[in-house]
């Protein structure tokens, strides 16, 4: 990046060239000089330091943008304003982009690995770098490189291996359930027992509506998404698809339609959130004596 020439004058020129930016010359009376100015330049921008090149936007700012431009249209939309709204709280959120530097950054990892798991901190290293990233292909900031790049990630967590075996599944839920459906807890085990014989995950379970089951061919179609900014659907591979009912699904789908004659089409099938689910999930299995395990375990 940087290249240097001495002058008939005796004295040296560095120059860096940066894409997209003017050339940045300076003379000095010895080529050491030259060689340490750039040098320092050089380790700014290898830095995300953006203010060399004149950025001077906060943090903040940059983040404020993106929740409120960006995140909208986004499947992740609640999440990351969420997300975003906690990390605006932080202090290094009124440094300018200029005098931001990944030491900073290191030193919120740390502590935030004290806070919450490994894999939580990734996903908001990974919303940051998002942000970064957008930011600079907007032109909102101009930084060759991202902090978050200059940053090791925490390693992720080990793939579940846990499993839940039908006694297990009987001392939590019960056995199949035919049961009405008067409280939101009532749902609960028809949930967990759908899950366990479909395999679907806990989000495409609490966002399933009548419509989506398909009575004439045994099938749950699990969608893709619905209208971007309205908080729709979306499952984790991006992609929509029909999942067949085994005879146990189709008994529990039929016991919840009995119970629940009255429902509209778009009511949700079993009446709660995927928050709501796996609370009233962790009641079950804690008051029923059984450890280490959560929804997920049920696929």
């Amino acid at each position: 990046m940087a290249t240097f020439r001495k002058l008939p004058s005796g004295n040296w020129q560095a120059l860096i060239r940066l894409s997209g930016q003017p050339t940045k010359a300076k003379t000095f009376p010895t080529k050491d000089l030259a060689k340490a100015w750039a040098a320092g330049i050089e380790l700014d921008v290898a830095r995300g330091r953006a203010g060399v090149m004149g950025a001077q936007m906060t943090v903040g700012e940059v983040f404020t943008k993106f929740r409120d431009e960006v995140c909208q249209n986004r499947k992740g939309e609640r999440w990351e304003t969420t997300r975003i709204n906690q990390l605006l709280k932080l202090d290094w959120m009124d440094i300018t982009m200029d005098k931001f530097d990944p030491d900073i950054l290191r030193s919120w990892k740390e502590k935030r690995l004290k806070q919450v798991a490994s894999a939580s901190c990734k996903r908001e290293l990974s919303l940051m770098a998002g942000i970064f990233k957008h930011a600079k292909n907007e032109g909102w900031i101009k930084i060759q490189i991202s902090p978050t790049r200059l940053v090791s990630w925490p390693k992720g967590s080990k793939p579940r291996t846990r499993t839940v075996s039908i006694e297990e599944m009987t001392k939590i839920c019960g056995p199949l359930p035919d049961h009405k459906t008067n409280l939101i807890k009532d749902y609960v085990p028809y949930a967990a027992w759908f899950a366990y014989e479909t395999a679907l995950r806990i989000g495409e379970i609490a966002q399933l509506t009548w419509s989506d089951i398909d009575t004439d061919n045994l099938t749950v179609h699990v969608r893709e998404e619905w209208e971007p900014g309205v908080g729709g659907k979306s499952v984790k591979n991006g992609n929509s698809r029909e999942v067949p009912m085994s005879p146990n699904a189709i008994r529990l789908i039929q016991a919840l339609a009995d119970h629940n004659e009255e429902a509209p089409m778009d009511a949700l099938v079993f009446n709660m959130n995927k928050a709501t689910l796996d609370q009233y999930w962790r009641d079950l299995y804690e008051a029923a004596g059984v450890e280490g395990v959560i929804f997920h375990d049920l696929r």
